[in-house]
């Protein structure tokens, strides 16, 4: 798996699963169920990287500030 061309603008599927952190499968089966933001090119299924970041910061969770306070644990 080739890791992801700094500064692309499209991401190809491989691409996408190495950002990602997942495998090729894993991310055709989100794009099937439409759980990822992606475009058709024919064909072919692309990923534009400024959506796939957008996307990831808006995922729920806790955001690096706030891990980063528990980390330094209370008081602190």
């Amino acid at each position: 798996m080739s890791s992801p061309r700094a500064g692309a603008d499209y991401l190809s599927v491989a691409e996408t699963a190495v950002l990602l952190g997942l495998t090729e499968k894993a991310v055709r089966a989100r794009v099937a169920r439409h759980q990822l933001p992606f475009r058709r090119l024919g064909h072919r299924v692309i990923f534009q990287r400024a959506e796939l970041l957008d996307f990831i910061i808006k995922l729920q969770g806790c955001s690096l500030g706030e891990a980063l306070a528990n980390a330094a644990g209370p008081g602190r």
